[in-house]
C-alpha cells in the first residue's frame, strides 16, 4: 500500500524569484522615475488628490506600479517628521547597503553626507539649469550607484547582494539572554511587532539600554543582522516602564555614525507623562547639542498629540522659552518654533511673532513666511 504524504507536512521548496534581465530592469526604474516625478509635480501644483490627473497616471504606467510608486513617496514623507533628519536618511542608507551593498565599500555617516550632498548638486544642476534633458554624469552615476540611490524604488526587482563581512571588521560584543534574542531580528524594522511584545520584555531595561549603547552594535556591519539589534532594543524601550532612561538616550545624538536619534521623540512619547520632566530638562541644558534639545521638544510635541499631557501649560511653557534670557539659542529657538507651528498654536503666536521680530530665531532653519496662523 501507497503512503500518501499529507501536504502541510511535506517538505516545501523554497519559492524560486525570477528577477528581470539587467536591460529590463534599467527600462523599469526609468519609467518609475517619470512616474515618481509625476507624482511630486502633481503634488506641487496642489493636483495630488485630482482623480482625473492619478487615471491619466495609471493608464499610462499601470496601476500596480501607481500604487507602489505612492507608497513610497508616502513613506519617504513619513520617515523623518522633525528638521532633524540625518540620522534617518543614514538609516535609510545602512538598510540599502544591508541588502544590495555587494562589493561596494561602507561608507561612514560623515562621508556619506558629503558624497550625497555632491550627488545632489550634480542632479539639480542637470535637472534644473539645463533647458534641455540631460543624461546624468559619469560622477553622478558613479555617486548614486554608491550611496545606492532611491534603492526603494527597483528593490522588488533586483535580486539581494548581502555584502559579506570583512574580515578585518571589529567583532559584535555578546549580549546575554533574553535580549540576546534580539540579535537576531535583523533589518526587518517592524515597528507593530516590537509594540506587541512590550510587555514581554519590561524586566530588561537596563539591559535593552546597554544594547542601545552597545558601540559595536550600532557600528556593525549592516549585513549582519545583529547589527540592528540596537534599533530593535530602543523601541522595545518606548513604553511606561523605562522612562527613567528618556534623559540618557539623548546622549545618542552625540555618538559618531548615529543612526537612531530621530527615532527618540516617538520613543519618548509611547513612554507617556512620565517622560515630559526628561524632556524640559534635555531642552533646557546649554551642554546638549541644538538638534538633541529640538529633539526634546518634539517629543513634548508627541505627548501633546497623544494626549498624555496637556496641550496649552506646554505651549505656554515653550512660548515663554523664546523671550529673551531663556534660551538664547536661536537654533533651539527654531526647533521650538517648528514644533509649536506643527501643533498649530495660535494661543501664543504673540510670543512667536515677537521672537521673529526680535531677531531670536535663526530663519535658515525655520522662517516665519512659512507659518500659516502668523499671517492672522
Amino acid at each position: 500500500m501507497t503512503r500518501h504524504r499529507h501536504p502541510s507536512r511535506a517538505k516545501m521548496k523554497p519559492a524560486v524569484v525570477s528577477y528581470p534581465s539587467p536591460d529590463e530592469r534599467k527600462r523599469i526604474v526609468a519609467r518609475r522615475d517619470e512616474l515618481t516625478k509625476a507624482l511630486i509635480e502633481l503634488g506641487a501644483q496642489g493636483k495630488a488628490q485630482d482623480q482625473a490627473q492619478i487615471n491619466k497616471l495609471a493608464a499610462k504606467y499601470g496601476a500596480k506600479e501607481l500604487l507602489l510608486i505612492t507608497g513610497i513617496l508616502q513613506r519617504q514623507f513619513q520617515r523623518s517628521d522633525f528638521l532633524v533628519d540625518e540620522p534617518a536618511v543614514y538609516r535609510h542608507y545602512r538598510l540599502g547597503f544591508a541588502r544590495f551593498g555587494g562589493a561596494r565599500r561602507l561608507l561612514a555617516k560623515d562621508e556619506h553626507e558629503q558624497l550625497n550632498y555632491e550627488r545632489a548638486l550634480l542632479y539639480g544642476r542637470r535637472e534644473f539649469q539645463s533647458r534641455l534633458p540631460l543624461a546624468p554624469s559619469l560622477r553622478e552615476t558613479e555617486l548614486g550607484d554608491l550611496l545606492l540611490m532611491d534603492w526603494q524604488f527597483w528593490e522588488d526587482i533586483t535580486p539581494p547582494a548581502i555584502p559579506p563581512r570583512p574580515a578585518d571588521y571589529p567583532p559584535l560584543a555578546s549580549h546575554l539572554r533574553p535580549v540576546s534574542a534580539l540579535l537576531a531580528w535583523g533589518w526587518e524594522l517592524d515597528l507593530p511587532r516590537v509594540e506587541r511584545e512590550h510587555a514581554a520584555w519590561q524586566s530588561c531595561q537596563p539591559e535593552l539600554e546597554r544594547m542601545v549603547f552597545d558601540e559595536t552594535l550600532r557600528n556593525g556591519w549592516p549585513g549582519e543582522r545583529a547589527s540592528w539589534a540596537p534599533w530593535h532594543a530602543l523601541h522595545l524601550l518606548g513604553a511606561p516602564y523605562a522612562s527613567q532612561c528618556a534623559r540618557r538616550l539623548a546622549k545618542l545624538y552625540d555618538l559618531p555614525n548615529d543612526w537612531l536619534s530621530d527615532c527618540l521623540p516617538n520613543v519618548w512619547a509611547k513612554m507617556g507623562a512620565a517622560a515630559e520632566t526628561a524632556l524640559w530638562d534635555i531642552l533646557d541644558d546649554p551642554a546638549c547639542k541644538p538638534e538633541a534639545r529640538g529633539l526634546a521638544a518634539a517629543g513634548l510635541q508627541k505627548l501633546i498629540q497623544k494626549r498624555s499631557i496637556a496641550r496649552l501649560p506646554v505651549l505656554q511653557a515653550l512660548a515663554e522659552r523664546l523671550q529673551a534670557g531663556r534660551t538664547d539659542n536661536a537654533s533651539v529657538n527654531a526647533f521650538i518654533v517648528f514644533v509649536l507651528d506643527r501643533l498649530d498654536a495660535v494661543e501664543v503666536k504673540g510670543a512667536i511673532r515677537a521672537a521673529f521680530e526680535q531677531g531670536r530665531v535663526d530663519t535658515s532653519i525655520m522662517d516665519a513666511g512659512g507659518i500659516s496662523f502668523l499671517e492672522d
